[in-house]
């Protein structure tokens, strides 16, 4: 039982660092592109809340909205989930 607690903390923990590490990347390439949160939000059809939930790591945006905000920055999603592209 202990273990068990200890290792959903390191998943959190895990989690937490790659939804920072995301939304950094996110921010990085949205400003590039001189676009706003909101913008972006609009091109994917998000609520315009949900930009700024993933740029501060507080929202894990799924598989299909991390593909579409790809798109619309065109970045590699590779890059844009892991910071590398293979």
């Amino acid at each position: 039982r202990k273990y068990d607690i200890c290792l959903k903390r390191l998943e959190r923990k895990i989690m937490d660092e790659t939804l920072k590490e995301f939304g950094e990347r996110l921010r990085l390439a949205r400003t590039n592109k001189k676009i706003t949160q909101r913008e972006l939000a609009e091109k994917i059809g998000a609520a315009k809340g949900s930009i700024p939930a993933y740029e501060n790591g507080q929202t894990d945006p799924g598989m299909t909205v991390v593909k579409q905000i790809a798109d619309a920055l065109d970045v590699h999603i590779e890059w844009l989930i892991s910071g590398q592209i293979v």
